[in-house]
């Protein structure tokens, strides 16, 4: 749910041999769309989070992440698994199939309808709200009506490479 904790699987791996890591990768687009929507501010100046504050800075954040992220991953050989957010939504069976034999788990049904598990949501936390709700492929496309086609061209010139090698641009 923490991407950036995804910067430490280095260290990570290393201190915990057995632990696994899922990194969750959503197109840039819909990331950097969201990401101005946040009103994450620094703790220390009280003003908001860089990459928060333009589209440029949420697209470079986005690419540089996961170029970062996927650089790490050679460092915990067969103990890391990237899933597509697009994926997780529209096939989670499938998907959650996946993740479960990634993870050497049992299939649990539950896993398809985690609105219904019995948890207390922070309000502090921006996406409690989204996460509380069934699975739904709402946010995937999102991104195509909240951005202009000139912000989008200038996210392609941004994190062009990394969307394209992901396969979400041409």
């Amino acid at each position: 749910k923490t991407p950036p904790n995804l910067l430490y699987m280095d260290y990570l791996g290393k201190l915990y041999p057995q632990a696994r890591f899922i990194h969750v990768i959503r197109d840039g687009r819909a990331v950097s769309a969201s990401l101005l929507k946040q009103d994450w501010t620094d703790m220390s100046t009280g003003k908001p989070i860089d990459y928060c504050s333009s589209l440029e800075s949420a697209a470079k954040y986005w690419a540089a992440m996961v170029k970062e992220i996927r650089s790490q991953a050679v460092s915990v050989p067969g103990r890391y698994l990237e899933v597509r957010y697009e994926d997780l939504v529209s096939q989670p069976r499938e998907t959650m199939a996946v993740v479960l034999a990634f993870l050497e788990e049992p299939w649990d049904e539950a896993v398809l309808s985690h609105q219904n598990a019995n948890v207390i949501l922070p309000d502090s936390e921006s996406s409690s709200k989204e996460v509380a709700k069934a699975i739904h492929t709402g946010a995937v496309a999102r991104w195509k009506s909240e951005l202009s086609k000139q912000d989008r061209l200038k996210i392609e010139s941004w994190a062009g490479p990394m969307l394209r090698e992901l396969g979400y641009a041409a």
